[in-house]
């Protein structure tokens, strides 16, 4: 997410006193990086509120990343919508729950372990999304938890 707050910035050509004021004034804080799960989204609506306009990897708008659900083989399209589910449980910004869990994907089992799954969620065979319905489940309960989610 903080990734997405600098592409808005950039995008709204926003210079780093400006958005250090906007911080103090709205969280007592400097630094993104310091920004709570919910003060990241408060700060990436607020980028939205101000014109920033989410783009995919070729620049295109992001309209509904998960439109490929209904074109998906019938026996993909549950665990797709599963996973849907859980990203909308877990409060990922649309327009980032895709790239969210292809992220939780990539780090499934730890690096270089064969848990991993580097495919695109589109491009995942029923196994593979199998694993990430269930590596998505484990982070909504220890999120639920208080748990760290980086380890």
């Amino acid at each position: 997410m903080i990734a997405a707050i600098h592409c808005g910035r950039r995008q709204l050509a926003i210079d780093d006193e400006a958005w250090k004021e906007y911080l103090r004034q709205s969280f007592s804080l400097e630094s993104t990086a310091r920004l709570s799960f919910e003060q990241l989204r408060a700060a990436l609506n607020h980028l939205i509120r101000c014109g920033f306009v989410k783009r995919d990897a070729a620049g295109a708008p992001i309209v509904n990343e998960w439109a490929f659900i209904d074109t998906a083989v019938s026996d993909r399209q549950p665990l797709l919508r599963k996973l849907l589910m859980q990203a909308r449980a877990a409060g990922i910004e649309t327009g980032m729950q895709v790239a969210y869990i292809e992220g939780i994907a990539k780090q499934m089992g730890g690096a270089g372990k064969s848990g991993n799954v580097h495919t695109p969620l589109r491009f995942c065979d029923a196994w593979q999304l199998r694993l990430i319905v269930a590596a998505m489940e484990f982070h909504l309960k220890r999120r639920h938890r208080g748990a760290p989610t980086d380890a």
